[in-house]
Protein backbone atom coordinates (compact mmCIF):
# COMPACT_ATOMS: atom_id res chain seq x y z
CA UNK A 1 0.00 0.00 0.00
CA UNK A 2 2.79 2.40 1.28
CA UNK A 3 4.55 1.78 -2.74
CA UNK A 4 1.49 2.38 -4.32
CA UNK A 5 1.01 5.87 -2.59
CA UNK A 6 4.49 6.68 -3.35
CA UNK A 7 4.01 5.62 -6.96
CA UNK A 8 0.90 8.04 -7.34
CA UNK A 9 2.49 10.96 -5.81
CA UNK A 10 5.57 10.46 -7.96
CA UNK A 11 3.43 9.97 -10.58
CA UNK A 12 1.06 13.31 -10.03
CA UNK A 13 4.91 15.16 -9.45
CA UNK A 14 5.54 13.98 -12.97
CA UNK A 15 2.61 14.49 -15.07
CA UNK A 16 2.70 18.14 -13.23
CA UNK A 17 5.93 19.38 -14.43
CA UNK A 18 4.88 18.11 -17.77
CA UNK A 19 2.11 20.05 -17.98
CA UNK A 20 4.06 23.14 -16.79
CA UNK A 21 6.74 22.85 -19.46
CA UNK A 22 4.28 22.57 -22.03
CA UNK A 23 2.11 25.34 -21.07
CA UNK A 24 5.27 27.78 -20.98
CA UNK A 25 6.51 26.53 -24.48
CA UNK A 26 2.99 27.13 -25.51
CA UNK A 27 3.17 30.96 -24.47
CA UNK A 28 6.14 31.44 -25.83
CA UNK A 29 5.75 30.11 -29.13
CA UNK A 30 1.87 31.90 -29.65
CA UNK A 31 4.22 35.25 -28.60
CA UNK A 32 6.75 34.86 -31.35
CA UNK A 33 4.15 33.37 -34.02
CA UNK A 34 2.16 36.19 -33.53
CA UNK A 35 5.04 38.85 -33.34
CA UNK A 36 6.23 37.31 -37.11
CA UNK A 37 2.50 37.39 -38.36
CA UNK A 38 2.35 40.64 -37.28
CA UNK A 39 4.78 41.74 -38.84
CA UNK A 40 7.22 42.87 -35.93
CA UNK A 41 10.80 42.62 -37.41
CA UNK A 42 12.91 45.84 -37.63
CA UNK A 43 10.86 48.79 -38.26
CA UNK A 44 11.62 50.75 -41.70
CA UNK A 45 11.19 54.10 -42.63
CA UNK A 46 8.89 55.18 -45.53
CA UNK A 47 7.68 58.30 -47.11
CA UNK A 48 4.51 58.66 -48.16
CA UNK A 49 1.22 60.89 -46.81
CA UNK A 50 -1.21 60.48 -43.93
CA UNK A 51 -4.70 60.70 -44.29
CA UNK A 52 -8.20 60.00 -43.04
CA UNK A 53 -7.42 61.95 -39.95
CA UNK A 54 -3.99 60.11 -39.19
CA UNK A 55 -5.61 56.63 -39.54
CA UNK A 56 -4.27 56.00 -43.21
CA UNK A 57 -0.92 56.22 -44.41
CA UNK A 58 -0.44 56.00 -48.54
CA UNK A 59 3.04 55.16 -49.47
CA UNK A 60 4.87 56.33 -52.46
CA UNK A 61 3.65 53.66 -54.87
CA UNK A 62 -0.01 54.08 -53.93
CA UNK A 63 0.07 51.43 -50.94
CA UNK A 64 -2.32 52.66 -48.16
CA UNK A 65 -1.58 51.12 -44.86
CA UNK A 66 -4.53 51.32 -41.70
CA UNK A 67 -2.07 53.10 -38.75
CA UNK A 68 -2.94 50.17 -36.16
CA UNK A 69 -1.97 52.23 -33.40
CA UNK A 70 -3.76 55.31 -34.53
CA UNK A 71 -5.81 55.64 -31.42
CA UNK A 72 -4.60 53.50 -28.61
CA UNK A 73 -1.09 53.61 -28.29
CA UNK A 74 0.98 55.12 -25.21
CA UNK A 75 4.51 55.47 -26.73
CA UNK A 76 2.89 57.78 -29.46
CA UNK A 77 -0.02 59.60 -28.59
CA UNK A 78 -2.47 59.60 -31.65
CA UNK A 79 -2.67 63.25 -31.64
CA UNK A 80 1.11 62.78 -32.83
CA UNK A 81 -0.22 61.02 -36.07
CA UNK A 82 -3.49 63.10 -36.56
CA UNK A 83 -1.47 66.77 -36.90
CA UNK A 84 -0.02 64.85 -39.96
CA UNK A 85 -3.01 64.59 -41.64
CA UNK A 86 -2.80 65.74 -45.10
CA UNK A 87 1.08 66.05 -45.02
CA UNK A 88 3.70 64.05 -46.82
CA UNK A 89 5.64 62.52 -44.30
CA UNK A 90 8.50 59.93 -43.54
CA UNK A 91 7.21 57.25 -41.03
CA UNK A 92 9.07 54.73 -39.53
CA UNK A 93 6.99 51.30 -37.98
CA UNK A 94 6.61 47.61 -38.39
CA UNK A 95 4.63 47.24 -41.80
CA UNK A 96 2.59 44.65 -42.38
CA UNK A 97 2.05 43.97 -46.34
CA UNK A 98 -0.96 40.76 -46.09
CA UNK A 99 -2.88 42.95 -43.42
CA UNK A 100 -1.81 46.28 -45.29
CA UNK A 101 -1.75 47.53 -41.51
CA UNK A 102 1.22 49.84 -40.23
CA UNK A 103 2.55 50.49 -36.17
CA UNK A 104 3.55 53.64 -36.26
CA UNK A 105 6.99 54.14 -34.04
CA UNK A 106 7.90 57.78 -35.49
CA UNK A 107 6.51 60.08 -37.91
CA UNK A 108 8.32 62.98 -39.17
CA UNK A 109 7.30 65.70 -42.00
CA UNK A 110 9.29 65.04 -45.11
CA UNK A 111 11.60 67.96 -46.47
CA UNK A 112 10.17 70.26 -48.72
CA UNK A 113 9.76 69.45 -52.52
CA UNK A 114 13.53 71.08 -53.87
CA UNK A 115 14.24 71.61 -50.47
CA UNK A 116 17.75 69.56 -49.26
CA UNK A 117 17.38 68.20 -46.07
CA UNK A 118 20.38 69.37 -43.59
CA UNK A 119 21.75 71.77 -46.00
CA UNK A 120 22.29 75.21 -44.78
CA UNK A 121 22.07 78.67 -47.18
CA UNK A 122 25.59 80.11 -47.50
CA UNK A 123 25.74 83.52 -48.87
CA UNK A 124 27.61 83.96 -51.99
CA UNK A 125 31.06 86.44 -51.95
CA UNK A 126 30.41 89.66 -53.70
CA UNK A 127 32.15 89.52 -57.18
CA UNK A 128 35.12 91.93 -57.31
CA UNK A 129 34.75 94.97 -58.90
CA UNK A 130 35.72 94.54 -62.71
CA UNK A 131 38.00 97.85 -64.20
Amino acid sequence: MKKLLVLLCAMFVLVGMSVAQTGTAAKSSTKASAKKSAGMGKATTMAGKISDGGKTFTDAKGTAYSISNADDDKSLKASDIAKHDGHDVKLNGHYDATAKTVHVVKITMAPAAGAKAGTKKSKKAAAPPSN
